[in-house]
């Protein structure tokens, strides 16, 4: 996910995810899917695999 969002946020042009650099992971998956989000939020704070799905770890 790192690998696709960071490239894109640096040469896209898109305003709206360059001027929030410290957001711009987060912020696209938020506005696009709560979901999507969530599982990019416990794979990445992930230390087991059990915690790299949401719905099964309790997440929501």
């Amino acid at each position: 996910v790192l690998g696709h969002s960071a490239p894109r946020d640096a040469t896209d042009g898109d305003q709206g995810v360059g001027a929030h650099k410290d957001g711009g992971f987060l912020m696209p998956l938020l506005q696009c899917d709560r979901t999507v989000a969530a599982q990019a939020i416990s794979i990445l704070g992930s230390n087991s695999p059990g915690n790299a799905d949401p719905i099964a770890g309790g997440y929501w």
